[in-house]
């Protein structure tokens, strides 16, 4: 017969019946060749989920950190939103006071229930359209696609305004290069 036939018949026939026979013969060594080959492949499983794990609780711990910052941003263009505005007097996290913009060069407030109407700003020459009335967490995905001198621009730009530390930081890792 040819080779070919002979592997299939091989693989088909007499591999199974060869199988079948060893573990009738003796139960018990097949059982422990089984669980040897079971064991060792939790043991693979459960070091790559402790691997998982371990990397993802990183990640979340450094996110952590980041936490109060992002929730201050959003608070702040939520009350922005809403006209309300915070207080100038109000600390932000890290000490800074945040001007809300609702109060007029002249002292006065605006009519209750209008919104102050917003002129281009020092920020509308930037590469983020709109980037005084963003939040931190709409600035950061925006930051990736921006060429080297737009970073720094952007960089210059908050530090001497919002100072927010989550922009900061992530134009830092991007200039690094880590991003």
């Amino acid at each position: 017969m040819p080779p070919v036939v002979d592997q299939a018949l091989d693989a088909v026939v007499f591999g199974p019946i060869g199988a079948l026979s060893t573990a009738l013969a003796d139960p018990e060594a097949m059982a422990r060749k089984g669980r040897l080959l079971v064991s060792r492949e939790l043991r693979s499983a459960r070091a790559v989920g402790r691997f998982a794990v371990d990397r993802v609780a990183r990640q979340v711990g450094s996110m952590a950190g980041q936490l109060p910052s992002l929730l201050a941003d959003q608070l702040d263009a939520w009350l922005r939103s809403a006209g309300a505005g915070r207080a100038s007097s109000a600390p932000r996290p890290g000490g800074r006071a945040s001007a809300s913009g609702a109060e007029r060069s002249d002292g006065s407030q605006p009519a209750p229930g209008r919104r102050p109407r917003r002129t281009p700003g020092p920020g509308a020459g930037l590469a983020i359209p709109g980037y005084d009335s963003l939040s931190a967490t709409q600035v950061l995905p925006r930051l990736a696609s921006l060429s080297p001198a737009e970073l720094e621009e952007v960089r210059r730009y908050e530090a001497a305004t919002r100072g927010r530390r989550t922009i900061l930081n992530r134009i830092a890792q991007l200039q690094a290069g880590s991003g």
